[in-house]
């Protein structure tokens, strides 16, 4: 009798194990879809916000991201909005075609994000236009300093099967609070201002102009 407990006993303590092996795969099985789906919603959001060509953030996130700024400066802590768009740069992709065209909006934005601080923003918004967000900017000089470093840096030239091209970029200049708190003013106010240096190209041009009385 006590053998046939034995077996009993050890028969039971299998089942609960099986039983529990299998509840405990199911229940993995349910965590590695429940991350497969977090994993897919992350890259569709990231997808969605992306630029696919340069990975710079894309017109929807920009505009997301500049929203949330506003919303967040009630403060009236300062911060720009620079348009920008490159110069001489139709001309490269009707000479040398758009696997050209396509490498210098590469190494634009990688040049964009070189010289931008990690706080700032960088989006292509369509084309060979990109705008930009700068944070923390107490004066003027701040923003110039910025602004001439990146126009410079996009100014090197650009190895095109061994072949050397330029472009230079022009950009416009907006700043909140004191140009605007409006968001779409802001976006508009510089772009203005962008196509007003765009007349003397490889430079950038403020919306308002300077008044020494101000900080910025």
């Amino acid at each position: 009798m006590l053998a046939v407990g034995n077996v009993e006993i050890r028969a039971i303590a299998i089942s609960i194990l099986v039983g529990g092996l299998l509840q405990l795969r199911l229940i993995w099985g349910r965590f590695d879809e429940t991350i497969a789906t977090l994993l897919l919603q992350h890259q569709t959001h990231e997808l969605a916000e992306t630029d696919s060509l340069t990975g710079l953030r894309n017109r929807r996130a920009f505009t997301q991201a500049l929203e949330d700024d506003v919303k967040d400066r009630a403060d009236n802590r300062r911060f720009a909005v620079a348009m920008l768009d490159l110069d001489g740069f139709k001309p490269i992709n009707d000479t040398h075609g758009h696997y050209a065209g396509d490498k210098v909006l590469k190494i634009t934005a990688q040049r964009l994000r070189e010289v931008l601080r990690h706080t700032d923003v960088a989006a292509r918004i369509g084309g060979d236009e990109f705008a930009l967000i700068l944070h923390g900017v107490q004066k003027r000089s701040d923003i110039d300093l910025a602004l001439n470093k990146l126009l410079h840096t996009l100014s090197i030239p650009i190895d095109i099967d061994g072949r050397d091209v330029q472009v230079h970029a022009s950009a416009g200049v907006a700043i909140f609070p004191q140009d605007s708190r409006d968001m779409l003013a802001l976006c508009r106010l510089a772009d203005g201002a962008m196509y007003a240096a765009k007349v003397d190209k490889n430079t950038f041009r403020y919306h308002s102009p300077f008044r020494p009385a101000e900080s910025i």
